[in-house]
Parts: C-alpha cells; sequence; structure tokens
C-alpha cells in the first residue's frame, strides 16, 4: 500500500530515507529477503530483473541484475554483513559483468572497481505498521567527495523513491509466503463527501490536490504500467504529455506526475474518437473483458482505470481489484457519480489517511 511521505538526509556521505507501511516487521523483512518477493519490488521505473539469489546471512550473498528499456544492464553482487531478523538488514554491492568480476557502472565509466555501497535497512514498529529506514553510503568513504558519487547519489535517491513505492504496492497485496503475480486492476477517484466526481455543469475544480496530496498520488501510481481511460479522461489528462509538468518552474510534484504519466503506456476506449495524439497510446472500439484479463494475468506491472463510465463495465465484470478514494470535504447534491449504481461488491479496507490541511480522506479497499 502506498506509504507515508519519505524524508531524505545527507549523512556521512550517504542517503537516508525513511517510510511508514501499513505492514507487520515479520512481512516486511519477508519481502527483503526472499527472492520471489524482492524481485517483485526491488527494480526502478521501467526496468525488469535478469536474475535474483539472496541467502539472508552474515556472509551470505546476494546477487542481482536489472535490465532498462534502452538495453543496458546492470548487474549487482554483495554479501550481508548483519542479519537482525525482522530488525536490520546490512549489506554492500558492487558492479559486476556476466561472469561476476569487477567492473565500473555502465552510465560511468571512471567508476573505480573497488568502491561499492553498502545497506543498511532498519525495521521498527510504528504504531500498526512498521517504519522502513535505508541508509546507503558508498565504500571507502572518501569516494563520496568525487564528482561521478554526486551524479550517482541523485540517480541512488531517485531509485529508492521508486522502489519504495514500489515496496508499498507489493505489501499491500501479500500476506507471506509467495507473492501474487497477477497485476492489479485499481481503480483511483477523488469525490465529494456524496460520492460525486464532478458537479451537474461537469465542475471538478474542487478536487484539485495540493502539495503533500499531489506527492502521494504519485507514489500511488509509480508502480502502474498501463492507465485505461474513456474518451473524456483521455481528454483530460493527455495535456500532462506536453503541457503540464514540463517547465522547470513547474512544482516538482507536477514534473513528477508528468514523467510518470509519459513513461506509462494508453489505452483508450471509444467509439467516436477518431485518433489519439500522444505517444504510447492505443484506440481501442471495444471494451473486451477477457482482453482485460488476460493483460492482467501478463503484466508485469498494475493498471489503473480511469473514469466512471469506463469503470462501470469493469466493476459489473469483476475486474477491479483495489479501490482507492480520494473522499473531499464537500457536498455537491447532484452531479457525476464515482462508483456505479448497479454493483454490489463487498471490499476490505487496507488503509486510510487524512490530509490535514485540505481534509481530505484516503480511503484503499481491496475486493474481498
Amino acid at each position: 500500500m502506498p506509504a507515508r511521505r519519505s524524508t531524505g538526509n545527507s549523512v556521512s556521505g550517504g542517503e537516508v530515507i525513511s517510510r511508514i507501511f501499513a505492514a507487520p516487521r515479520e512481512l516486511v523483512f519477508e519481502v527483503w529477503t526472499k527472492a520471489e518477493h524482492f524481485t517483485r519490488w526491488f527494480v526502478p521505473e521501467g526496468a525488469e530483473f535478469t536474475g535474483c539469489e539472496i541467502d539472508p546471512r552474515p556472509g551470505g550473498v546476494i546477487r542481482f541484475g536489472h535490465r532498462f528499456p534502452d538495453g543496458m544492464t546492470v548487474h549487482m553482487s554483495g554479501t550481508f554483513g548483519e542479519v537482525v531478523e525482522n530488525q536490520r538488514l546490512v549489506f554492500t554491492f558492487g558492479f559486476v559483468d556476466d561472469s561476476g568480476r569487477p567492473r565500473p557502472h555502465p552510465m560511468f565509466p571512471d567508476w573505480p572497481l573497488d568502491v561499492s555501497s553498502e545497506i543498511t535497512v532498519v525495521l521498527e514498529d510504528a504504531g500498526d505498521g512498521t517504519k522502513v529506514t535505508v541508509a546507503q553510503r558508498l565504500m571507502p568513504p572518501d569516494f563520496a567527495s568525487h564528482p561521478t558519487a554526486k551524479h550517482f547519489q541523485e540517480l541512488a535517491h531517485e531509485g529508492w523513491l521508486q522502489v519504495l513505492a514500489r515496496l508499498g504496492a507489493h505489501l499491500s497485496t501479500t500476506r507471506g509466503g509467495p507473492p501474487d503475480m497477477t497485476a492489479k486492476l485499481i481503480y483511483i477517484a477523488t469525490q465529494s463527501l456524496d460520492g460525486f466526481i464532478e458537479d451537474e455543469q461537469g465542475r471538478f475544480d474542487w478536487s484539485e490536490p495540493d502539495e503533500e496530496e499531489h506527492r502521494f498520488i504519485n507514489d500511488l501510481v509509480r508502480p502502474v504500467g498501463v492507465y485505461l481511460y474513456g474518451k473524456r479522461m483521455y481528454q483530460t489528462m493527455r495535456g500532462w504529455e506536453s503541457e503540464y509538468g514540463s517547465k522547470e518552474s513547474d512544482p516538482a510534484v507536477m514534473r513528477d506526475f508528468a514523467k510518470l504519466w509519459r513513461a506509462a503506456d494508453k489505452l483508450v476506449y471509444s467509439t467516436t474518437l477518431e485518433q489519439v495524439s500522444t505517444p504510447r497510446t492505443r484506440l481501442e472500439r471495444t471494451f473486451d473483458v477477457d482482453a482485460i484479463r488476460e493483460m492482467k494475468s501478463r503484466a508485469g506491472r498494475d493498471l489503473t482505470i480511469g473514469g466512471p463510465g469506463l469503470a462501470a463495465h469493469a466493476f459489473r465484470a469483476g475486474l477491479v481489484d483495489e479501490i482507492h478514494l480520494f473522499v473531499a470535504p464537500i457536498v455537491l447534491g447532484r452531479g457525476k457519480r464515482s462508483l456505479p449504481d448497479d454493483v454490489r461488491l463487498k471490499l476490505a479496507l487496507v488503509h486510510e489517511r487524512r490530509f490535514e490541511r485540505t481534509g481530505i480522506v484516503h480511503l484503499h479497499y481491496r475486493a474481498a
């Protein structure tokens, strides 16, 4: 499930990031130390695993690789220094070639062969959840002042934000044991207290998120690989391709969301739209339930469905796995409903959060 807001601080030449997840420490420790879980979330945006081996004991190995969309492959290998069950992990990794021999980072030809990263993961109780603190520092420590190290740390920070968001999404779908490998179809909507996403005039300006909520939404959709849209929702969202979040003067949360939106695939369902105008977008004339079910079974990343009209088809077909509702403190009386009237669906509440400044409440449900 989505984590709460993270904080980053530079200490000892490294990066420290903390997040709180609504999951017990035992489960969080499990998804860090079992390869079948680790490969579901410890991967940067757009990359895929090429292999993984984890032996979580002092002196045990950790080896894995990532292949990126441009064809670049990064292999990493290291050892565990500390393993305290359900509490603490310390491990190192350096960059290696296909045969396991030390090599520079593919993006940094001047990367010294003797430089590695030391990762410390600390798990602490936080109410009903778990606080996860991750610290990464370069070894030997004096390398941290090297110009290459600074660039690497910037990339590493972005990478940690992505993988921790994916960790939260993975934790929301597992209760231990082998993970469910089927991607989820997720419905996300902001609605009034009486259940409308827009008023009678089609206005939804009351639902615009502030920076805190926007950042939360970014983390929520970070693991998503495909957006399913109807015509109107697509026309509303396509501005993120080149208009919104495109300027350096735009807020960082807008630039971040624009980057995520552009990197994902889009399927637009419409019988009247003549063509689509954004990259990575395909136009479909009919909402084929069997095709969506097949897409879920084959996808490596989750899917979201946007717009209540299109989502109604998915609800009726039993395709929706999770619902994220952002309930705003406003009553509209009339308008377009966020949920279909003719569907009965039993749900389990997974997580809730209140945004103090706006009074919006986030409710995360899973189909029971």
